[in-house]
């Protein structure tokens, strides 16, 4: 189980500050409770994670990607002023899986969710779904200030939702997997 830390003190109710960020070249110095990302490729969520680790002030950090019909989420404590090392914080999808920010790794071939084109290649509910997922779990941990899972694995074709347990053993079995 993971805690709603950082964002409240003990008795108060959480106050997120809400900004966007057109890129992740510079993430400032302005504290940002939460840095959402939803990129296309591993070279952009390479920005992102460069831009995480030169910040200080992002406390977490949730991460989505998808492919034609399956996709994750995954919330984590970015390391920084906030989140200093700790063996219950939460890790984070780049910490988790490196491939994500491995841009020696061929791109997959699937479009930009932007484009008209991503509607004959990509399944129509996939974002949807991996957004739904994202704000059932923000909601979670906002309004109850705890949550049992950090991140889903959704397949739309299988129609499967597996949870990402706050679990520090998978999390190395994880990272040493993504670094074969």
């Amino acid at each position: 189980m993971a805690t709603l830390s950082g964002l409240t003190q003990p008795g108060q109710h959480p106050q997120l500050v809400i900004q966007t960020q057109p890129t992740a070249h510079d993430l400032g110095g302005t504290r940002i409770d939460l840095l959402a990302s939803c990129v296309d490729s591993r070279a952009a969520r390479r920005e992102v994670a460069d831009g995480l680790e030169r910040s200080q002030h992002v406390i977490y950090h949730l991460d989505l990607g998808n492919l034609r019909d399956c996709g994750q989420l995954v919330l984590g404590a970015a390391l920084g002023y906030y989140n200093r090392r700790a063996k219950d914080r939460l890790r984070t999808a780049y910490e988790l899986f490196p491939e994500l920010t491995d841009t020696s790794i061929p791109e997959d071939d699937t479009p930009s969710c932007s484009t008209m084109e991503a509607l004959e290649k990509q399944d129509l509910f996939i974002n949807d779904t991996l957004v739904t997922s994202a704000l059932a779990l923000l909601w979670r941990l906002l309004r109850h200030g705890e949550i049992a899972h950090h991140g889903s694995f959704v397949d739309l074709k299988t129609g499967s939702v597996r949870p990402l347990p706050i679990d520090p053993a998978l999390w190395r079995r994880l990272q040493r997997q993504g670094r074969r």
